[in-house]
């Protein structure tokens, strides 16, 4: 459990630049603490999930409800940048339906 500020400010200066996956990390966090959404609600999230003109996700949680949760302008740019300059390197094909690549064996950009 993340107590006090200093310790949420280490957790977003985890992923690094020259780190390949920094981008989808940092993205990932961001989305996380800004809507308090699931871990699994994130790793299950569309990409047609994301909202961005509505400012807002739509998001499937328990008992596969859906809902509408607001994100905000930072983490709507930070998923954008990922889109655009990381997911198509995680993803060449754009195969997957998910936002994010999470497990993938490698990560470049």
């Amino acid at each position: 459990m993340i107590e006090n500020r200093t310790e949420i400010d280490k957790l977003f200066e985890c992923p690094q630049r020259g780190d390949p996956c920094w981008r989808r990390d940092r993205a990932l966090l961001e989305l996380l603490y800004a809507t308090g959404c699931r871990v699994t609600e994130v790793a299950e999230l569309p990409v047609h999930g994301v909202l961005s003109e509505h400012g807002f996700l739509r998001v499937r949680g328990k008992g596969d409800k859906e809902r509408l949760v607001p994100i905000g302008d930072r983490a709507l740019e930070l998923i954008e940048q990922y889109l655009a300059f990381a997911r198509p390197y995680h993803d060449p094909n754009v195969r997957s339906p998910q936002l994010f690549e999470i497990g993938r064996a490698s990560c470049r950009e």
